[in-house]
């Protein structure tokens, strides 16, 4: 049988799942998980922030996502993403990356 495993930067480092919360001028640079899949909730809505969402750069003109609170985005960890950066207001997000070994 299968096990799953989430990400860890190593021992003594944050591992996920987490929530990660971006305050005014918080952002996460443009890059891939490398893990078999992503999963984020989003647990604010756009309502609440200003600027902000997670955007995905496999195509030539990068999507942007700011779903309602409560939609869950997945993703392959072969995908170019980043949070771009939120102008006003409090973004929080639920994130993992995840292996199946």
């Amino acid at each position: 049988s299968k096990q799953l495993l989430w990400y860890s930067e190593g021992p003594g480092r944050p591992s996920e799942p987490m929530v990660n919360v971006y305050n005014s001028g918080s952002e996460f640079a443009c890059h891939m998980d490398r893990e078999d899949m992503t999963i984020l909730v989003q647990l604010s809505g756009p309502e609440f922030y200003t600027g902000g969402g997670t955007a995905f750069y496999s195509t030539p003109v990068p999507v942007v996502e700011r779903p309602p609170a409560g939609t869950a985005l997945l993703w392959t960890g072969r995908v170019k993403h980043a949070g771009h950066p939120v102008k006003t207001g409090t973004r929080i997000v639920y994130v993992g990356s995840f292996s199946l070994e």
